[in-house]
């Protein structure tokens, strides 16, 4: 419609703002939905509220992406910027599963462990005895 009408742009984005700043109580699908209008007619200047619901976890991203994608969309930032934030998150994923410098695994023997190659393995009995 804002394409059409041009100057319907601006109470667009407003209507569109006002219904996103219940993203709380909205079902996030329906964020989602709202915030792809936004970003089609190039509402830069909503982004605070959509990063808002972004950081609310209120936001479905299968259409759009996640904040960073909407923020490429938006113009806000670049791919390569983009790339970075994707790359530092990572990395810092992967050093929360990393164990600290010098410290390694402790491997606990138990259920399930093989037996070392030093020790010898004790014959039970089954019960029978040798006839002599």
């Amino acid at each position: 419609m804002s394409q059409k009408y041009p100057e319907t742009r601006e109470s667009n984005i407003v209507a569109i703002a006002g219904e996103l700043e219940k993203f709380r109580e909205n079902d996030p699908m329906f964020n989602g939905l709202l915030i792809g209008t936004l970003v089609k007619l190039h509402a830069v200047e909503t982004s605070n509220l959509i990063e808002q619901a972004f950081k609310a976890k209120k936001v479905d991203s299968f259409m759009l992406g996640d904040w960073e994608d909407v923020q490429l969309a938006l113009g806000l930032i670049t791919r390569e910027e983009v790339e970075a934030i994707r790359l530092s998150a990572q990395q810092k994923r992967e050093s929360l599963l990393s164990f600290p410098t010098g410290q390694t695994k402790k491997v606990v023997k138990g259920f399930g462990s093989t037996p070392s190659p030093n020790k010898k393995k004790s014959r039970k009995s089954s019960g029978k005895r040798k006839k002599s």
